[in-house]
């Protein structure tokens, strides 16, 4: 069950799309100053925790990234690592922020949003 989670502006109805600041490269490496394998390590403890929780209904996992970051040679293997840990899954999607809110529209009402 899609639970409704629109947000009421002043310029009408927006769907609020997740941005994860503990999977988000500025956060571990700029700002926490973290070695190039912890990002790899919350990911990892994140699929565990939101596999456990799969018949609850879907999981988005957000993993926000800047090239300066992770795009370096010291930290590109790990991300590359995850994410083919993640398209051998059968049970992964991935998607754009606008494809998310999109599922999220027809999910929780069956029809395009309409402001």
């Amino acid at each position: 069950m899609i639970r409704r989670a629109w947000m009421d502006t002043k310029q009408g109805r927006i769907v609020p799309v997740p941005y994860c600041f503990e999977t988000n490269d500025s956060v571990i490496y700029a700002v926490e100053k973290h070695s190039s394998s912890e990002m790899t390590e919350r990911l990892e403890a994140t699929l565990q925790c939101f596999t456990r929780e799969l018949s609850q209904g879907p999981r988005i996992l957000t993993i926000p990234l800047h090239p300066h970051l992770m795009g370096v040679p010291h930290r590109i293997g790990f991300l590359e690592s995850f994410l083919d840990r993640l398209t051998e899954r059968d049970d992964a999607v991935f998607m754009t922020g606008s494809q998310i809110a999109d599922w999220f529209v027809t999910a929780s009402s069956g029809k395009a949003f309409d402001p």
